[in-house]
């Protein structure tokens, strides 16, 4: 099994062999908030030690995420930079529960929403819901607003 010592961490299983974590992991993992800053992938097995980062934060963000879920028949995989308690930067690539975090094959892309939208996902859908208006090719979308 795995077992993270205590602290202010994010775990989430990736594989059934594989853990995304983001814990205190010494100097430098953790934000100025006290959250993880440094997400790695853990193979059942082997040390936390051994574990490999695959993605990091700023030290000022509230803390950092990565996690892969299954949705409806689809893989997503997703980083998070929460940046204060209301602003996200997210990532996305299709999760391939294939290959391991480090090496998964297609890379990140940064979701091109404002830092105050919602995001998630239905089956193959991203669906982001605006917590202000949104201005798009001359166009003003509405605080509120569902898109998919």
């Amino acid at each position: 099994g795995f077992v993270v010592p205590e602290a202010k961490s994010s775990v989430s299983y990736r594989t059934r062999d594989e853990l995304l974590v983001g814990t205190d992991f010494g100097e430098g993992s953790l934000t100025d908030s006290g959250y993880p800053r440094v997400s790695k992938a853990w193979r059942r097995g082997t040390p936390l030690s051994e574990a490999v980062t695959v993605f990091e934060g700023e030290q000022s963000d509230v803390g950092t995420d990565q996690s892969m879920h299954h949705d409806r028949g689809f893989w997503h995989e997703i980083q998070v930079r929460m940046l204060d308690f209301y602003h996200t930067a997210l990532w996305y690539r299709p999760g391939n529960p294939k290959g391991s975090a480090a090496s998964a094959g297609a890379p990140f892309k940064r979701i091109p929403v404002p830092d105050d939208a919602m995001f998630e996902t239905f089956a193959d859908a991203a669906l982001v819901t605006l917590r202000s208006d949104w201005e798009v090719a001359g166009r003003t979308l509405p605080s509120g607003s569902l898109l998919s």
